[in-house]
């Protein structure tokens, strides 16, 4: 079993296609606090994933048309973006399935080269490289497995601003195994002799 989840965090009226329309933030980026307290999945469906901020954000800013391609996310997604400046921001996921793989994409592309991006999720850090034009650089991805029902993801400039236009997180839940840990598989019994001469016998009539 999989679960999908898109999020966008922009400023203003949501411009990208879905799934991403189903979990779009234009507001909250400065308090902390619950976004959401049930994220829907690609199909519209509710998840049970909650979404809160756990370090404000500074501010939103975007640009209709700022990015103008990519094989990864739609464009549209990378037009818009909440952004720290000075402290960390930071967002948790919350109501995850415990012990189970995900993959996490995010990215925090904006038009301006200087201003790569910080991700921080689970104590694992990785640079988003911005590229500072209107063809973003793919998305960061981080691989893990879920502890305590969260995801704790925190963004921190390298220099000036650093942003966050959102996150795709794909969770693989397994299947669930009976009691013991093992699929119980159907006992079978040799067939005797003396079954096999009422089978003959049958035959015979």
């Amino acid at each position: 079993m999989h679960s999908f989840v898109y999020v966008n965090f922009g400023d203003g009226v949501n411009t990208a296609p879905a799934p991403w329309t189903d979990n779009y933030f234009n507001s909250g980026e400065g308090v902390i606090g619950v976004l959401s307290a049930d994220l829907l999945n690609d199909s519209g469906s509710p998840t049970g994933f909650g979404l809160e901020v756990t370090a404000p954000f500074d501010g939103r800013d975007g640009t209709v048309g700022g990015a103008t391609a990519d094989n990864v996310w739609p464009k549209e997604v990378y037009d818009w973006k909440w952004f720290c400046d000075g402290n960390d921001a930071a967002i948790r996921i919350t109501g995850l399935p415990e012990g189970e793989a995900y993959s996490l994409e995010v990215a925090g592309h904006t038009l301006n080269s200087i201003r790569n991006t910080e991700f921080t999720v689970d104590g694992s850090t990785t640079l988003y490289d911005n590229a500072g034009s209107g063809v973003p650089n793919p998305p960061i991805t981080f691989n893990g497995v879920v502890t305590g029902g969260v995801i704790d993801i925190s963004i921190s400039r390298t220099s000036f601003f650093g942003y966050f236009n959102g996150f795709k997180l794909h969770i693989t839940r397994q299947a669930i195994l009976p009691a013991g840990g093992s699929i119980i598989s159907p006992i079978v019994q040799p067939i005797t002799n003396i079954e096999l001469n009422k089978i003959a016998t049958m035959t015979n009539l």
